[in-house]
């Protein structure tokens, strides 16, 4: 269980962003999988890091193949 307050949180934040980058996830666990598809309602850049498919693929201006420990080092560095 999240702390209370957490999802609300989340969604406010995704939906004051301009780039929200999501990291290894399926999609599939609601409502925080809704937080890409709030984010980018609200005009920002979704970007999904992900070595599989993932059930907000179709959310993402880009989907960038791998895991995190590949990836991120690359994207932040």
């Amino acid at each position: 269980m999240l702390p209370a307050g957490a999802l609300d949180d989340a969604e406010r934040v995704a939906r004051s962003a301009q780039v929200l980058l999501v990291v290894g996830t399926s999609g599939a666990v609601w409502p925080a999988a809704g937080s890409a598809a709030a984010a980018r309602r609200a005009g920002a850049h979704v970007a999904i890091v992900n070595p599989h498919a993932s059930e907000i693929d179709g959310e993402a201006h880009t989907v960038l193949r791998g895991t995190a420990a590949q990836l991120l080092p690359r994207l932040l560095g």
